[in-house]
């Protein structure tokens, strides 16, 4: 797994810049993932995160939608916060 840091800006429909941190990046099967931040919290108070792939021979990042998919990126990315 490869794990740099680095800010990515996106710009939604609107025309409104979001700066994004991307904290995790890894492969599986044919996809690359990736789980990026804005630092805004939920109601909870906690940093919301949002997963992105990429299949091979695309440039465009794709949120994960599938619930299989979703739940396999958490996990993912739990243990690797855990070995932190």
């Amino acid at each position: 797994m490869k794990n740099e840091k680095y800010k990515v800006n996106f710009v939604t429909e609107d025309g409104k810049e979001i700066e994004y941190e991307r904290l995790l990046t890894f492969r599986r099967g044919n996809k690359l993932y990736t789980v990026m931040t804005d630092h805004t919290k939920d109601e909870d108070g906690d940093i919301n995160t949002y997963a992105y792939c990429i299949e091979d021979g695309e440039t465009n990042l794709k949120p994960v939608e599938d619930e299989k998919e979703l739940e396999m990126v958490n996990i993912v990315f739990n243990k690797v916060q855990e070995e932190c």
